[in-house]
């Protein structure tokens, strides 16, 4: 602090130091020994910065209305010296207070404190971390049933709690995990709770036992709600064709690749139709005789006009350029380079940022 190149006998002048500490609490470390230990001056100290706490005198580092200001001005990554005497640990006011501005101070406080509903709540409203206390399963169960992902702060008793996994997993799926995953392992393998998980989240199917994802009952429930569910089905069920349509009707088809990656279902009719009325991206993994169905492919252009790049045949461009001139942009050059196929798409609509002509030969 600035107050370190002041002469001594300034740091010894209160008006000095509670302007400086005003501005910087740990200006405290630089004040004279008896301005230290007056209660003003680390109040006013400790109300600009917790770190203030380390200089004060040892009777005002105990004290609660100091502390209090302390905790109450910043992070309380050093509640250890706040909670040094048994006193404040032990005292509900301040714990509660604490907890509400950092629930890491749960830690510090006595095992009785911890335990006190009102206060344990106030953590876990504040951090759900804070669940780690917990030992009654209804705060756990109410905590789980609001917030799944608190699954994972649980104890490892409660995340063995069928009730409390099952709670758990009905709650709105994460972006990047499932909360499954925190669930003991005699639960990722009990067929309820996955199925109740993979409905919700069919991601969740990567944290279940592996005979469950072999189970083919389990992972149609999990491709119903994911496609994505389909990458941790065992080998031979990512190749049955009711799991991978019911996986393509789901959700956005980003990895065809995969669930056309047998001979099979890229030869499937009923299924690429299908496929390809979900996302015209489709065609690109089905066989050569199914990109030239017309049916198939006039499915893939309803869906996006960018399959128009399969068509071979004139009659199903010009067809669709007459109705979206647009639709030049992806025919073969061949087709650009017909007149016919050029007359009727500029003879649509004009489009606001561009003139179809551009994609003539």
């Amino acid at each position: 602090s600035v107050l370190e190149w002041a002469a001594d006998e300034l740091k010894a002048d209160k008006e000095v130091v509670l302007a400086a500490v005003a501005n910087d609490g740990r200006a405290l470390s630089d004040a004279a020994e008896e301005l230290k230990a007056d209660k003003e001056v680390v109040l006013a100290a400790a109300n600009q910065s917790f770190e203030a706490l380390w200089f004060a005198s040892e009777v005002l580092k105990g004290d609660k209305e100091v502390v209090q200001a302390a905790v109450k001005s910043s992070f309380v990554g050093t509640m250890d010296l706040a909670l040094n005497t048994e006193e404040l640990s032990a005292d509900k006011e301040f714990v509660l207070g604490a907890v509400s501005n950092d629930a890491s101070a749960l830690g510090w406080a006595t095992e009785h404190l911890r335990a006190d509903r009102e206060v344990l709540q106030a953590a876990i409203n504040k951090d759900l971390s804070a669940l780690k206390y917990a030992t009654d399963k209804e705060i756990v169960l109410a905590t789980v049933a609001k917030e799944g992902r608190a699954l994972e702060f649980a104890a490892q008793e409660f995340q063995a709690d069928k009730d409390i996994v099952l709670a758990a997993v009905n709650q709105d799926p994460r972006e990047f995990y499932s909360v499954l995953e925190w669930a003991a392992d005699e639960l990722k393998a009990d067929k309820e709770v996955v199925l109740a998980a993979v409905a919700n989240d069919g991601r969740a199917l990567s944290d279940a036992a592996e005979e469950l994802k072999a189970d083919k009952e389990v992972v149609l429930a999990a491709a119903n709600q994911s496609f994505e569910a389909l990458w941790f089905a065992s080998e031979v069920l990512k190749g049955d064709k009711e799991v991978v349509q019911a996986a393509v009707k789901s959700s956005f088809v980003g990895t065809m690749d995969l669930a056309l990656n047998t001979e099979e279902l890229s030869a499937d009719k009923e299924f690429v139709l299908g496929a390809v009325s979900n996302d015209a991206s489709a065609l690109g993994w089905a066989t050569e005789h199914l990109r030239a169905d017309r049916e198939v492919l006039q499915a893939a252009i309803n869906k996006d006009l960018s399959a128009l790049k399969y068509a071979t045949d004139k009659e199903i461009v010009l067809a669709t350029v007459a109705k979206e001139g647009r639709a030049l942009e992806f025919a073969a050059q061949e087709f650009q380079a017909d007149k016919d196929i050029v007359l009727a798409a500029v003879n649509q609509d004009p489009r606001e940022f561009y003139s179809v002509l551009e994609w003539a030969a």
